[in-house]
């Protein structure tokens, strides 16, 4: 007699490597997206990260419990009135590096003590410490505006700055906002305004990877040419 022998399907266990490996992919790439958005990056030998304050006054007192900073538009004679807002980038780094700033700001008005977030989409006219001029080409010691297209500015040029911590102002500290040019008539009177600020270096052969771009975005920005930061 012959004996037969019942094959197992090995389709139970397929599936269950599937369901393992699809469940790791959406764990990576939630852990990826949280990293890229909050962090305070360091990659190999670079530093970078953001410091608020207000011009006058101590932006401690301002500070939320979530670490965004209180912004008042409409009082010109509050110590943190958005003129006063003093934005600057702590960088350090002995190879040469790619700079970039995001300024998050958050819309909310609160009922009853509920906070709701409000998806008003406003470019602010920000005054920058060094502007990047329209009629500008090639690299400059200056930010870029890009925010049209990814909401960063970059500075417009690759940097050193070697093991000593070098300080950026993004904002200009005579005035960082241009109020004349502000149009706040489609925000809500009692509409609260809290920033958060993004810093991202990267090595100058990175960019391609990291910031997932194929050229700087800066007029024939040039990725073979630096400047040692004063």
């Amino acid at each position: 007699m012959k004996d037969k022998r019942v094959k197992k399907s090995p389709t139970g266990i397929i599936i269950a490597v599937v369901a393992v490996i699809v469940a790791l992919g959406v764990t990576l790439a939630a852990f990826i997206v949280n990293v890229d958005i909050t962090r305070t990056l360091s990659v190999s030998n670079f530093t970078a990260g953001g410091t608020i304050s207000f011009y006058g006054a101590d932006v401690s007192q301002y500070t939320n419990s979530n670490g965004t900073v209180s912004v008042n538009y409409r009082d010109s004679t509050a110590p943190n009135y958005i003129t006063k807002l003093r934005i600057s980038v702590k960088y350090r780094g002995n190879g040469v590096g790619l700079l970039r700033v995001k300024i998050a700001e958050e819309w909310s008005t609160t009922t009853a003590g509920v906070k709701s977030v409000m998806p008003y989409k406003v470019m602010m006219p920000y005054v920058l410490a060094s502007s990047y001029d329209a009629s500008s080409t090639g690299n400059q010691s200056a930010w870029y505006d890009n925010r049209a297209n990814d909401y960063c500015y970059y500075y417009a040029t690759p940097i050193i700055a070697s093991s000593e911590e070098k300080t950026i102002n993004l904002l200009n500290t005579n005035s960082a906002f241009d109020v004349s040019s502000f149009d706040s008539s489609a925000i809500a009177n009692d509409a609260e305004l809290n920033l958060a600020v993004y810093v991202d270096a990267v090595q100058v052969n990175r960019y391609p990877q990291y910031w997932h771009l194929n050229r700087l975005p800066w007029t024939y920005g040039d990725s073979s040419s630096e400047v040692d930061l004063p």
